[in-house]
């Protein structure tokens, strides 16, 4: 389910995003729509997974939304603005563009379709076998874990080791009932890259890669070095990863 909230003090422009998202989400039931009149009611209320935010309000503007929000980094931002001198202070990590009053609908779908991508994407899952620690099937099961918690995986004999982010809520690895080649291929569309033979990487979660030694370092603080062989191709996947995700 995606939730998406409209933030503009200005009713009439309300109103048109209203039916803009209206039209754009059709019959589909994998979406929710909430508006709100000022700053301080979308804080109030918690979030939301798309957010189409006005600059110039008064309280709580979106330049002060989009900085509280930063802290989190799961809300895709659109503004929606007849103030573009405020553009250069609103970029950020989350922000998927810029749309000017009045908006014509098909810009508007254009970065509905791209925001939505992303967020699907983003929130995709796999279903594991998590093994016990007696490596017991049996007091295992199968779980649905968040492509988005895992950093790595790695070839344990005949298992897989899942290590997973810091505050992902879930325990920080643990071992699967599977084969390193079945995960490979499973997620050669999920922008992960092989940084060490048996070690897939989740470029996702990747602050940087130091070049000099090929050292990644993953946004929870935690790292783990490359393979002189691949080292190179690490450091160009990433950048590649980098150009392909700019925003």
């Amino acid at each position: 389910m995606i939730h998406i909230a409209i933030c503009d003090d200005e009713e009439k422009d309300r109103r048109e995003l209203d039916d803009y998202c209206k039209k754009f989400i059709g019959d589909s039931g994998n979406f929710t729509l909430k508006l709100y009149d000022s700053g301080e009611a979308f804080l109030r209320d918690g979030g939301a997974d798309i957010l189409l935010l006005d600059i110039e309000m008064d309280g709580v503007d979106g330049i002060e939304i989009k900085r509280r929000l930063a802290r989190e980094e799961q809300t895709a931002i659109l503004f929606v603005t007849s103030h573009e001198g405020y553009m250069p202070r609103a970029f950020g990590p989350q922000v998927f563009g810029f749309l000017r009053k009045p908006v014509a609908y098909g810009d508007f779908a254009e970065k509905m379709r791209e925001m939505v991508t992303y967020l699907e994407k983003r929130y995709r899952y796999i279903e594991v076998h998590r093994m016990s620690r007696k490596y017991s099937k049996e007091e295992g099961g199968i779980e649905k874990i968040l492509i988005r918690d895992v950093n790595y995986i790695e070839a344990k004999r005949k298992y897989v080791c899942f290590h997973l982010s810091q505050g992902s809520g879930e325990e920080e690895s643990f071992l699967e009932d599977g084969s390193y080649g079945y995960w490979a291929e499973k997620l050669q569309d999920c922008d992960f890259l092989e940084v060490k033979r048996g070690k897939l990487v989740n470029l996702a979660n990747v602050r940087k890669v130091r070049k000099q030694d090929g050292m990644v370092y993953f946004s929870d603080g935690t790292k783990l070095e490359s393979s002189f062989r691949l080292r190179q191709s690490v450091k160009d996947g990433f950048e590649q990863y980098l150009r392909d995700n700019a925003r």
